[in-house]
């Protein structure tokens, strides 16, 4: 897995974003994923840090000292991960038969993002699910890419701020935010079993018509008797079309001690 790594400076010297992107993976191991992930963030911001201090130490004494951490940080948050109590309706759906039993446990169903990975970690320790992860990106139609700054991004207070040159007004900015089509889907596979959960722009900020704009996920699975690289090449298009689907109210966390059912 290739992890890219970028950084933005912002201007008057404020600071700078740094961004990790990874591409499209199929039937990995969920664990050496998260790893590799975690343990490259952990590394990249321990080198600003160090840098951001003007801390002088051998190249290779700071590699070794931030990988030996990265991997400590990493088995801790594994160690939280399995901690995690999952709730019983999502692990049920690992065994049931059909679509309709899957709907029904799916109802009502809540979870955060750390159930989610701990869940794709545990299918694949438990019950031998691999791990896959696709993401697509559209611009909204009509955009000429080359008049976008280098970066368009929202502060706290939820003002439009620009770090480049543009000929985009404020308004036309926002548009590029607000209509832009992104959707990430998780995929977890054994044999000619799977189960997909995605999610979209609009179904992440509410925007969908679902419970007063409560964030959610969607759910497929091979019990819908549709392919599963036909699933993948629909959420890959601009306008994917699918059945209805189930939704499962999404949270960014939630306390792994509490108990879900």
């Amino acid at each position: 897995m290739k992890i890219r790594h970028s950084k933005i400076q912002m201007p008057n010297d404020e600071g700078h974003f740094t961004f990790l992107e990874t591409d499209n993976v199929e039937f990995e191991n969920p664990i050496n994923y998260f790893a590799s992930l975690n343990i490259s963030a952990y590394m990249t911001f321990g080198r600003e840090t160090i840098n951001a201090n003007n801390l002088k130490f051998p190249k290779e004494t700071i590699d070794k000292t931030l990988f030996r951490l990265a991997l400590e940080d990493w088995e801790k948050s594994l160690g939280e991960y399995k901690s995690i109590q999952l709730p019983s309706n999502l692990i049920a759906l690992l065994d049931a038969k059909s679509k309709r039993d899957q709907v029904k446990l799916l109802k009502g169903l809540s979870i955060a993002h750390n159930e989610l990975i701990a869940f794709i970690l545990m299918a694949f320790e438990k019950f031998g699910y691999t791990f896959s992860s696709y993401k697509s990106e559209y611009k909204h139609r009509g955009l000429n890419e080359t008049d976008l700054p280098k970066l368009i991004y929202k502060d706290t207070e939820g003002v439009i701020k620009t770090i480049g040159d543009t000929v985009l007004t404020k308004g036309q900015q926002k548009q590029v935010l607000e209509h832009r089509k992104v959707v990430t889907s998780k995929f977890i596979d054994k044999g000619e079993e799977w189960h997909c959960f995605f999610i979209t722009m609009n179904s992440i900020y509410g925007k969908e018509n679902y419970k007063n704009g409560q964030p959610h996920l969607h759910y497929i699975s091979d019990k819908w008797n549709i392919k599963r690289k036909d699933i993948v090449e629909q959420l890959g298009n601009r306008d994917y079309k699918l059945p209805t689907l189930p939704h499962i109210d999404y949270h960014t966390y939630r306390n792994p001690k509490k108990e879900n059912n």
